[in-house]
């Protein structure tokens, strides 16, 4: 197994982050990614330079280089890490401008879409509350 060349900043207390967690974790046979849960109680968002607002505005990746990658770039480095070129080519092949637009149309909603489609995620806010998510006024 090789070590880590991504780590991904992902929000813990999201459903739909936590399930696509659990996928790429599940289909990265290489040990090429790193997570870390940015709701976790210990985690710090200056040791990475950011805010929690920004963390949670977009997903975050920091490459084993050091370059930290934002939004629909990072998902794109993800996908292709595991080999789901499948996924990555045709969001590479959207405009940036187009594509941001999308993916950040989606994270900001990501919670809404979360409760209302969460019988395809299997543990989305199981009891029927999500858990609340710092947020940057927990700064």
């Amino acid at each position: 197994m090789s070590s880590p060349q991504l780590t991904l900043l992902y929000d813990g207390s999201c459903p739909i982050c936590r399930w696509e967690r659990r996928n790429l974790a599940a289909a990265d046979k290489k040990g090429l990614l790193a997570f870390v849960d940015i709701q976790d109680p210990e985690f710090d968002p200056a040791y990475y330079g950011a805010t929690m607002k920004q963390l949670m505005g977009r997903l975050h990746g920091i490459r084993v280089d050091g370059r930290v990658l934002v939004g629909l770039d990072t998902l794109v480095a993800a996908y292709r890490a595991v080999g789901w070129w499948w996924l990555s080519v045709p969001m590479s092949w959207l405009p940036k401008s187009v594509g941001g637009i999308l993916y950040d149309a989606f994270a900001a909603r990501r919670y809404i879409i979360a409760r209302r489609f969460g019988h395809w995620f299997d543990d989305a806010c199981p009891d029927g509350h999500c858990r609340r998510p710092r947020s940057a006024s927990d700064e």
